[in-house]
């Protein structure tokens, strides 16, 4: 016998309709007093038959994986995993989600979150003065409650004194600054614009209330919104039955990419910063210049609030992607801030005074080193004697004049900054004195924007490797004798 998948199913549900009718069968005999043991050894053998046909599989052919969206899959590039339960529940980046699939989509829903619109009422109406709305001087406090019952109140954000200044403002304090991490923004028409809220607590009333200065600004009822976030996924299989979930992009909004050319300096802090489209800053993470890179990766993404996650590529190359499965537009650029060598200082001279000159360098440790030229000269003259009298100090510092740009740079920690250091240059023609006077710089700023994310991979962590089917127990042959058993045994199935 040629032995086929489809021939030990078919012989599985024989025997299956078999044991039933034969069982039956002796039960009734038995309640007659006849007890038929070849009928009962015949049904032992059928049960049998059934459980080694049914876990049996052929020998030499190769075994098929399941195409399942069941699983643990690994974001490749982000190295964070995403889990897809069996009971249609999951979990990615510390957010629960639902998921079922449809025609060969896969629907990824996260849940509603307590959110809420404002109703309007009682509330300035912005729309067009939305960006000049100013609230100067005075303290802005924003309760959950009943309006009408103080002791019912409780308060979530307070700005304090003179910390806000206008509705942009307001919103980006309030986010990272109230009490039970409740989100705000405007929902704008072109009648008016209403205050949209997310997160905020069930249990501590339905109106928000708004105080200006020490007088009630407003109160609104808290409208309920659905604000569940629904992504689809075209969902297939490869060749092994593993999972391909193309426009995967969708979950993820930006990244940002940062190349560090130069070092920092030893023994400085590192100053890594959000901001969003108006510059103003949402997050800040201070790490070691000390640190390596695999440390600077994990402490900011410990450290930063704003559910970020950095990665590092070497060489020298670091990326932040966004939250997964919310919008960034309004998050734009990523700063890194550094202490960098050289240093530098330098002067754009719109005249030159040839009757004498000075120079005057400060060392971060307020020691003054002074070179000066009282015979003067033109600036050739000048850049001669002022390079031979640097190879004399004990610090080492180049210095280049160019299109009346002198510029100043020097590795040497005396000038590193980490404490004030500078430059003075004094120019005179005559009577006449000008002075020109520059700190040397030592911060590098490197910023990015942020931008649609390449094309990112899910790979299935509980990967299938199609295999061929080994002997264990059983031959193909001695199969196909239980199946022929069961051909002449249950002729009447």
């Amino acid at each position: 016998m040629v032995l086929t998948q489809k021939k030990i199913n078919d012989a599985i549900l024989k025997a299956e309709c078999c044991l039933a009718s034969k069982t039956i069968k002796y039960f009734n005999q038995l309640s007659y007093g006849k007890d038929d043991m070849n009928l009962f050894k015949c049904i032992n053998v059928l049960d049998i038959a059934i459980e080694t046909l049914c876990k049996f599989e052929i020998v030499g052919s190769t075994s098929e994986c399941p195409c399942t969206i069941e699983g643990t899959f690994l974001i490749e590039g982000l190295n964070q995993l995403i889990q897809f339960n069996n009971d249609g529940t999951g979990y990615v980046n510390n957010q629960a989600f639902i998921w079922y699939i449809d025609n060969s989509v896969v629907h990824v829903i996260f849940p509603n979150q307590q959110c809420y619109q404002t109703s309007g009422d009682g509330i300035p109406e912005l729309g067009t003065e939305c960006a000049s709305y100013t609230w100067d001087n005075l303290a802005i406090e924003i309760y959950i409650g009943n309006p009408g019952d103080p002791l019912s109140r409780t308060l979530i954000y307070d700005a304090g004194f003179d910390e806000i200044h206008n509705t942009e403002e307001l919103i980006a304090d309030f986010n990272q600054n109230n009490t039970v991490g409740a989100q705000i923004e405007l929902n704008c028409t072109e009648e008016c614009c209403y205050y949209f809220f997310t997160n905020l607590p069930t249990n501590l009333g339905n109106q928000i209330i708004f105080f200006y200065g020490f007088h009630t600004l407003g109160a609104s009822p808290l409208e309920s919104q659905d604000c569940g976030e629904n992504y689809t996924f075209n969902y297939t299989c490869d060749e092994n039955g593993n999972l391909i979930l193309n426009n995967f992009n969708d979950f993820l909004t930006y990244i940002a990419s940062l190349n560090i050319t130069s070092p920092p300096f030893t023994d400085t802090n590192i100053t890594l910063s959000i901001l969003d489209n108006n510059d103003v800053l949402q997050d800040t993470v201070t790490v070691s210049s000390n640190d390596t890179p695999e440390e600077i990766v994990n402490q900011f993404n410990e450290d930063n609030t704003l559910n970020l996650v950095m990665q590092y590529n070497a060489p020298n190359n670091y990326q932040v992607y966004s939250p997964l499965f919310n919008g960034y537009a309004g998050y734009t650029f990523f700063t890194w801030n550094q202490v960098e060598a050289p240093f530098t200082a330098l002067f754009n001279i719109t005249s030159w005074g040839n009757t004498s000159q000075a120079l005057e360098f400060t060392d971060s440790n307020n020691i003054v080193y002074t070179f000066s030229n009282p015979g003067g000269g033109d600036e050739t003259t000048f850049m001669l004697l002022l390079e031979a009298w640097l190879e004399t100090q004990p610090f080492e510092m180049t210095v280049v004049f160019n299109e009346n740009v002198m510029t100043f740079s020097t590795n040497d920690p005396l000038f590193s900054g980490t404490q004030p250091s500078s430059v003075q240059l004094t120019l005179i023609e005559g009577i006449e004195e000008t002075s020109y006077d520059s700190p040397f710089t030592t911060n590098v700023v490197y910023e990015t924007t942020f931008e649609s994310a390449e094309t990112l991979n899910l790979i299935n962590q509980e990967e299938c490797t199609p295999e061929t089917i080994e002997q264990t127990c059983l031959s193909n042959k001695q199969i196909g004798d239980i199946i022929n058993y069961i051909n002449k045994t249950c002729t009447d199935c």
